[in-house]
């Protein structure tokens, strides 16, 4: 009972250190499941939700692929860098080994993305084409057009038209969408193949327009294909695109660079006044551009706008005056400085929090560790006083039982002195000062029988100076017919003194435990003491050492 109560304690213990050590992570977990579901609309509230996980690297390896893949889609979804986003690469090798089909495909898009922030356009390009082939390994034909999308976007983007229109194709081979189409035109405005390009064009305007509803996407690219035919002076074509984005979406009615491709326009057709009045246009709707969060952006604008102004000076006035460029580029790059002072200031402060938090981190899993090895400091100790109650009493048992068989001998020499074996065992008892004490002690005989008794069963004193052998022996040979004596010249070589003695107690009648407690030896020392004397002796093992012995005896008649 003792011992299963200790068992009981010992699980109550481990489930409690286990939810210690699991509550962590399944607090991890949620901040994951939720930042999943936020990602898609709002990326920023997602990278709040997984900022609250102090140590990332910490996670399991299929929290920590998740964390990776919330993180970039997060960071490509705002607009961000991913330069610092190399924990995708884990999240890949995580969801490839996993075949998560649902993750895989967005992992590659991400993981490459990535690359492309690193400038590895290589390593980029391989894994466009290990989701590539995945996909048609799945047979997704809209991932497969994706991923052709994709390479033909970082082709164009490293001057490689050939293949980007390669990609392109073969993306509206899978799924003709508008995008594909309007990259294609791109592409063949570049390669000067106007026939093809006007068609790709009206494409992809028709597409946008008819299957995805998209007016302002439409708008878009109606100015890109204005701004190639401005190339082309076809001017009156063009200046109708545009016209057509303003129709298309309120946006595009006070549209930055719709006025600054109808000032260009105009000012081709030498039409000052309307390049003008463009021109004011496009300075008065430039705030409406992402200047704060977008400083290529703000730069683009007010070049294009002061070099516009210059030109149209030069044509107007005759006068080339580039020195209002020179003072907002410089402009630019002071300011450019500051916020760059800024975000290194920032970046300590977080630097600062990230190791603070750190060592908290590291203090808590101390404080667990402690936990920890203080349970198992006490599991041990309540394990080890376990076996030593245990010990302590089985050896009170043992005590026991050895008193016993004293007193059962004690009462045995008190009958009539008739039998040799209660002779000899009277003769031991009195050696072992119990006879002695009965005789001298009547009275409170009980009493101080009973400490000796316990005296020897507890080994306080040792048998061995309280027994004379040598006055036993002859006591053997007297009443035994000389066992002792034809013992000790037949078998002395076989046999040690402790064999010898444990005969000569076995011949006057002595139980295995009475042996035990008059010699201060434990019951297996015992048995194992008679089966070595019936292997020297070369006896049977059921075979009983007196009667062997006596049999083997010379001049000795069959017992």
């Amino acid at each position: 009972m003792y011992k299963a109560y200790n068992i009981q304690k010992f699980i109550v213990f481990a489930i409690s250190l286990l939810c210690i050590v699991g509550c962590g992570d399944r607090h991890s977990r949620e901040i994951i499941s939720k930042a999943t579901l936020l990602a898609p609309q709002n990326p920023d509230s997602a990278l709040s939700e997984i900022n609250k996980i102090i140590s990332p690297n910490n996670l399991p390896i299929g929290l920590l692929a998740d964390y990776g893949w919330i993180q970039a889609y997060a960071h490509d979804k705002i607009g961000w860098s991913m330069i610092d986003d190399s924990l995708i690469v884990k999240s890949v090798d995580y969801y490839e080994i996993n075949d998560d089909k649902d993750k895989l495909p967005f992992a590659y898009e991400l993981v490459a993305k990535y690359y492309l922030s690193n400038n590895n356009n290589q390593k980029a390009t391989e894994i466009y084409d290990k989701g590539l082939l995945y996909s048609k390994q799945s047979g997704d034909s809209s991932q497969i057009a994706e991923f052709y999308f994709n390479k033909g976007v970082l082709y164009r983007n490293i001057n490689n038209i050939d293949e980007a229109t390669y990609n392109f194709r073969q993306s509206i081979n899978y799924n003709s969408t508008s995008k594909s189409y309007f990259m294609l035109a791109l592409c063949e405005s570049r390669e000067k193949r106007f026939e093809a390009m006007d068609k790709n064009f009206e494409i992809a305007v028709e597409k946008v327009l008819s299957q995805e509803k998209d007016t302002l996407q439409a708008a878009h690219y109606l100015r890109n294909y204005a701004q190639i035919l401005k190339k082309q002076r076809k001017y009156k074509e063009a200046i109708e695109k545009i016209r057509f984005t303003q129709y298309l979406s309120d946006y595009y009615k006070n549209n930055f660079m719709n006025h600054i491709v109808m000032a260009e326009i105009y000012l081709s057709l030498n039409n000052l006044d309307s390049a003008k009045y463009y021109l004011n246009r496009a300075e008065n709707s430039r705030f409406n551009r992402s200047f704060e969060t977008d400083t290529h952006v703000y730069m683009d604008t007010e070049n294009q706008l002061a070099l516009l102004r210059g030109t149209i000076n030069y044509v107007d006035k005759g006068i080339v005056d580039n020195s209002a460029i020179g003072r907002f580029n410089d402009s630019v790059f002071s300011s450019m400085i500051d916020k760059e002072k800024v975000l290194l200031s920032k970046r300590t402060s977080q630097s600062l929090l990230e190791r603070k938090n750190f060592q908290l981190l590291i203090y808590q899993q101390k404080t667990i560790f402690g936990i920890i090895i203080g349970g198992l400091l006490v599991i041990i100790i309540i394990f080890l006083l376990f076996l030593y109650l245990r010990n302590k009493k089985r050896q009170l048992a043992d005590a026991e039982g050895r008193i016993e068989t004293l007193s059962r001998l004690v009462g045995e020499t008190s009958n009539i002195e008739v039998e040799n074996n209660i002779f000899f065992k009277k003769i031991l008892l009195q050696q072992l000062g119990i006879i002695r004490i009965i005789a001298q002690a009547p009275t409170e005989s009980n009493q101080e029988l009973i400490r000796q008794m316990t005296r020897i069963t507890n080994k306080d004193v040792s048998v061995d100076t309280l027994l004379d052998w040598s006055t036993l022996y002859q006591v053997i040979d007297s009443i035994y017919d000389g066992f002792y004596s034809k013992l000790n010249k037949m078998h002395r070589s076989l046999l040690s003194e402790k064999e010898i003695q444990l005969c000569c107690l076995l011949c006057a009648g002595f139980s295995s435990k009475e042996i035990s407690v008059v010699t201060q030896q434990s019951i297996p020392t015992i048995y194992q003491r008679k089966t070595s004397i019936r292997k020297k002796i070369k006896m049977d093992e059921a075979e009983d050492i007196i009667s062997n012995l006596k049999n083997n005896f010379p001049n000795s008649e069959p017992v």
